[in-house]
């Protein structure tokens, strides 16, 4: 036996308070090192419990220390992504108010964390203008190598507006911001559900943040940078609520990107009638898709390397090496 349980000892309620602040410093040692440290942390546990007589307080107690131990590490790229939005926005501003475009990130990070507890989302709903903002480009695979997930890294590029090599050979605004925004409309019917919600909150701080500047400056000023017309614009935000109503009828923010939205037409002395020819286009326009083939091939590629995965952990536990 590595270590010698004394019978009958229980770990006293009112030591619990020390191993947590034991936990809390955990956070200044090096994230390589901070697994060894808990695990430390655990083994005190064991050793100070009474885990035949009392199982309920140990689990309670190891549960909790879990809990704070995925704080921890989850957070780590939460803070990082601050950081790095920071490095990105910080000299950027925002169209009319001439105020910081952190201050975009920041309410649509904020209203994310209001209806979603899972930090890769609110980590990716901070990076979620990165790659299309950021001079020099940065690029996935730059994400990936400051330490970000796989996971957050494919949220961001869901949120990211996919341009083409033609798309420059369009000289004509109008008809770029057309193919541009009925791609990026189009592609909400395949996105995830986690991504639409930083999605969502996105459109509301734009839908907000216009409504403000429409009675800030007034409403010709506030939309004199449109490049289409404002029914073809307001259009494409009722699509995007439809196409989301359709796939997500529970949304968390569906009914604040309504809200935001009846705000703005009223402004603009809109009814959603009037939108439903662009409403239309933007529904009709279907993107191209992987053909099913190569869905296939990759989908049989992942649950391979599960598999292979799976069969080289369990080989190590049966396997002396």
């Amino acid at each position: 036996m590595l270590h010698q349980r004394s019978e009958g000892l229980v770990f006293p309620p009112e030591n619990l308070d020390e191993v947590i602040e034991k936990v809390r410093e955990v956070e200044a040692t090096p994230i390589e090192e901070r697994y060894l440290e808990f695990e430390r942390i655990f083994i005190d546990i064991l050793l100070k419990t009474d885990a035949r007589n009392n199982p309920e307080s140990l689990l309670t107690k190891l549960n909790y220390l879990v809990d704070i131990f995925n704080q921890f590490i989850k957070l780590k790229p939460l803070q990082k992504a601050i950081e790095l939005a920071v490095q990105v926005h910080a000299d950027q501003q925002r169209k009319v108010k001439k105020i910081s475009v952190l201050s975009h990130i920041i309410s649509v990070s904020y209203a994310v964390g209001e209806v979603e507890t899972d930090v890769d989302v609110v980590t990716a709903a901070v990076l979620h203008d990165v790659l299309e903002d950021s001079i020099p480009p940065i690029t996935p695979e730059d994400l990936r190598k400051k330490g970000f997930s796989l996971r957050v890294i494919r949220m961001i590029v869901e949120l990211t507006e996919q341009k083409k090599p033609e798309d420059d050979e369009i000289l004509d605004k109008q008809e770029k911001w057309w193919l541009r925004k009925k791609r990026s409309v189009s592609h909400l019917k395949v996105m995830s559900h986690k991504a639409s919600i930083v999605k969502a909150a996105d459109t509301i701080h734009f839908l907000r943040d216009l409504a403000s500047d429409c009675d800030l400056i007034g409403v010709e000023d506030a939309t004199k940078f449109f490049k289409v017309q404002k029914t073809a614009v307001m259009g494409r935000y009722q699509a995007m609520i439809q196409i989301i109503e359709s796939r997500w009828p529970d949304h968390p923010l569906l009914p604040d990107m309504k809200a935001a939205l009846q705000s703005m037409m009223d402004k603009l002395e809109l009814e959603i009638q009037d939108l439903e020819p662009e409403v239309e286009k933007f529904i009709n326009h279907q993107e191209e898709q992987p053909p099913a083939k190569e869905k296939r091939v990759e989908l049989y590629e992942r649950v391979r390397m599960v598999f292979i995965t799976g069969i080289v952990q369990l080989s190590r536990l049966v396997i002396p090496f």
